[in-house]
């Protein structure tokens, strides 16, 4: 429909508008955002970026969807207690309000089975010819798939319409624990194995990439896809080299990726790995469209302020829906508290509820198609994956450069660089840096059985790490500090001049000593060094900040800063960055200085040792 009487405009006119900005400064670096992996989100899009090669849903290349006609996807809950009565009891529950597939840990942090008599216990309350099941048994996946096979011929249930997967993947068991419980030829020996017996269920996937691993312990969204590509490359092989038929291998493997909260990159994300998956198939002679799973960021989860989360996992079923995933497993709110109660189940499952029977996300294919943002997007994504992909292909494959740790220093380096953007709060976290609510109660916890040891490891294991572990680590030693001395740390407030003037920078800095667990005291303003020194010695702190507009730190600062020393201030910092005004700042006994950009995990740190809390023996 066209504006009469408006002339269209041009990307070039809003360009030159744009620049004439009197800041005079590059527009790219003004309006543009850095992403992962080198990525730069630019402030607009248009037509000329959409890529060549976009296709239609149902048909390759897959970027728009595996299917031409809309279906729900599998609502997917994890079954995870220790005894399998309980977790017979916990599927059937999940099943019967509201989850139309299961994933069924086992080991250490899941069912404790020993047999196939504990597998099928586990399962008693499930109708298995209606619900998929999935497993995820570690390095024994070998001997589990058996079990679960053996459960369903138990059951009675015609072979073909058996659905689930046999859950292997040696591969990233090596990726996560640096051990293999065989030798590799073995390994590749058993999962042949697997891969025929399993030719009499031909609705069963036999391999399921989980890219966990490496998203776990810090990996860029190219390194995450690029690691599932050619973990995908290296099944692709040993099924067909077992006898499998080129469609029929790739009807067997699923992949499983990890999903956040920024929700255009996931959306983006998970189209240009169906899109990757689905050319490496193609040239393999296979027109199969890619399966594409999806499971909500254990990464991303926080155990401050946990509620949080329920946005986190929201945002990120959302865009693993949008994206087009198959299954998708939401992780309940309070996972990172330990065992995740009923409650937290519920709302896991209920996000993916109102998301399915409530905005019937999935009645429209590929809602984000012909968004010129994702488009563009993708296409970049998959470039760099695909990329990434060929160096892993060119260095041996996924199980090689995990041997040399070629890898590990790629993704510790990535998870460096992300670390130190959550640090200096570039990378802000809701109610951890951002936000946080000192006075919270945190849900109980049922936490998990200590993992018992395994096989040595062979190679460098990948260390699972959540994003936000530094800062609840400062918050832990305080925690500890309020149950042995009855007190948190705390802090004193010189405000300087009226709460218009001092009001921003006080409120920044009550957030950021809060985020390191420490209380600041003071909410009134100071028109004198001695004002402020008084109050701060009726306090009882033995800290304090020096808080107020730039104008006011030119008149008072110095002042106030003697006055406190004199009145027994221990240390003294300022808020904000000192200036010109540095040198005389700090000969009027200014200690240092709290200001954005700055490493402020360092900075909390220093402080809360100052105020006799130690972050490291909390920690411990």
């Amino acid at each position: 429909m066209r504006n009469e009487g408006f002339p269209p405009a041009t990307f070039e006119e809003w360009r030159r508008l744009v620049e004439a900005d009197p800041k005079n400064a590059p527009l790219e670096e003004r309006l543009a955002t850095a992403l992962e992996d080198g990525i730069v989100s630019r402030p607009l899009y248009t037509r000329a970026d959409l890529p060549g090669e976009r296709g239609i849903p149902g048909v390759a290349p897959w970027i728009r969807g595996a299917h031409a006609r809309p279906r729900a996807w599998e609502v997917v809950q994890t079954i995870d207690l220790p005894e399998p009565a309980d977790a017979a009891r916990q599927a059937a529950r999940d099943v019967e309000r509201g989850a139309t597939a299961l994933l069924l840990r086992l080991g250490p942090e899941g069912v404790r089975a020993a047999s196939a008599d504990d597998l099928r216990a586990a399962l008693a309350g499930v109708s298995l010819a209606e619900i998929p099941v999935t497993l995820d048994a570690g390095a024994d996946w070998a001997r589990a798939a058996g079990w679960l096979r053996q459960t369903w011929e138990t059951a009675g249930i015609p072979s073909e319409r058996v659905r689930g997967s046999l859950g292997a993947d040696p591969i990233g068991c090596i990726a996560a624990t640096g051990a293999m419980p065989a030798s590799l030829d073995e390994v590749w020996a058993q999962f042949a194995r697997l891969a025929r017996e399993a030719q009499d269920f031909p609705q069963v996937r036999v391999a399921r990439v989980c890219t966990a691993p490496y998203h776990d312990a810090g990996a860029t969204g190219v390194q995450e896809l690029a690691a599932a590509l050619s973990t995908g490359v290296a099944y692709l092989r040993r099924l067909t080299e077992a006898g499998l038929g080129v469609d029929e291998a790739a009807r067997r493997i699923a992949i499983e990726i990890q999903v956040g909260p920024d929700f255009f990159w996931e959306i983006a994300r998970l189209r240009a790995l169906r899109w990757s998956w689905g050319r490496i198939l193609r040239a393999s002679g296979s027109q199969v469209p890619p399966r594409i799973e999806a499971a909500t960021s254990w990464r991303a989860m926080t155990i401050r302020d946990p509620w949080v989360n329920l946005l986190r996992t929201t945002a990120a079923a959302f865009a693993a829906a949008v994206g087009g995933a198959e299954s998708i497993r939401v992780l309940p709110f309070d996972t990172a508290l330990g065992v995740p109660d009923e409650f937290g189940r519920r709302l896991a499952r209920n996000i993916q509820r109102i998301l399915l029977d409530e905005s019937q996300v999935h009645h429209v294919l590929d809602p984000a198609g012909g968004s010129f943002y994702v488009e563009r997007l993708t296409e970049e994504i998959a470039r760099k994956a695909w990329a990434k992909f060929q160096e892993i292909e060119r260095a041996g494959g996924i199980v090689e450069v995990l041997r040399t740790g070629t890898l590990q220093r790629e993704i510790a380096a990535a998870d460096a660089e992300r670390e130190r953007r959550v640090a200096r709060r570039k990378l802000p976290i809701t109610g951890l840096s951002e936000f946080p609510n000192l006075g919270e109660e945190l849900p109980a916890r049922a936490p998990r059985p200590e993992s018992p040891g395994g096989s040595q490891p062979t190679i460098e294991p990948l260390r699972r790490r959540r994003l936000g572990e530094s800062f609840e680590r400062l918050r832990d030693a305080s925690d500890a500090h309020l149950h042995e001395r009855g007190a948190r740390p705390r802090a004193f407030l010189a405000n300087l001049g009226k709460l218009a003037e001092y009001n921003t920078r006080s409120t920044w800095i009550r957030n950021l000593l809060a985020a390191g667990g420490i209380e600041a005291v003071g909410e009134a303003g100071y028109f004198t060094g001695a004002e402020a020194a008084e109050a701060f010695a009726q306090s009882g702190c033995t800290v304090a900040v020096i808080c107020g507009a730039d104008s006011a730190y030119e008149k008072l600062a110095e002042e106030t800063a003697r006055a406190l020393k004199e009145r027994g201030a221990a240390h003294v910092l300022l808020a904000g960055r000192p200036g010109e005004l540095e040198t005389r700042l700090r000969e009027a006994g200014v200690d240092g200085f709290l200001f954005a950009g700055q490493d402020v995990i360092e900075a909390l740190t220093s402080l809360l040792r100052t105020l006799g809390v130690s972050p490291e023996e909390a920690s411990r």
